[in-house]
């Protein structure tokens, strides 16, 4: 009866013991999402354009310089067509220093392995965020 008894109760322990270890089947918030390929542009309804994002294919650096007799901070942005199509976007720099904020647009038209440089001024030393969007 106690042979009985010991052997379920290791059987019991083994089972909860597998469980704790195996965990989730590398999926969720630990593990991250599973690994599969990018899909390919799907087509909207609307219009006839693949569905890709405003920026895609394009690729932006920048390079400050301040003024020190006005503190006027001056950004030159150069941005670079790195797919072998034509892109069309528009570049927004946002710029804010305290309460202060400013938006400069720029529209971008490139063709393959082109590139254009762009030049913009502001107030003062401030941050900056750089967005795409559609022409």
């Amino acid at each position: 009866m106690r042979r009985r008894r010991v052997l379920t109760a290791l059987s019991l322990a083994a089972t909860a013991v597998a469980g704790c270890t195996s965990g989730p089947a590398k999926s969720g918030p630990k593990w991250g999402p599973p690994e599969t390929e990018p899909g390919t542009p799907t087509r909207d309804d609307s219009t006839t354009r693949p569905t890709t994002t405003p920026g895609y294919g394009l690729s932006a650096s920048f390079a400050t310089r301040t003024s020190t007799a006005t503190d006027a901070f001056a950004i030159t942005v150069t941005v670079e067509n790195t797919v072998d199509q034509s892109r069309r976007a528009t570049l927004v720099v946002t710029w804010s220093a305290g309460e202060e904020s400013q938006v400069e647009e720029r529209r971008v038209d490139l063709g393959p392995g082109e590139s254009t440089t762009y030049e913009m001024t502001f107030p003062e030393v401030g941050n900056l965020s750089f967005d795409w969007r559609d022409p």
